[in-house]
């Protein structure tokens, strides 16, 4: 499993862009968190086999 953090001042916008690959029996779930302070919140979840996208 990979973790990407990436801070964002809290007086900006943030809009996430990425690309991914979930075309495989063993790939399964993709998340987004929002991590403020001691929370930390799903906010997306994408899961299994997706194809390309």
């Amino acid at each position: 499993m990979t973790t990407f953090y990436r801070k964002v001042p809290v007086h900006r916008d943030a809009q996430p862009n990425f690309w991914f690959h979930m075309y495989s029996s063993t790939i399964c779930t993709l998340t987004v968190n929002l991590v403020t302070g001691a929370t930390n919140a799903m906010i997306w979840l994408l899961s299994c086999d997706q194809n390309d996208q």
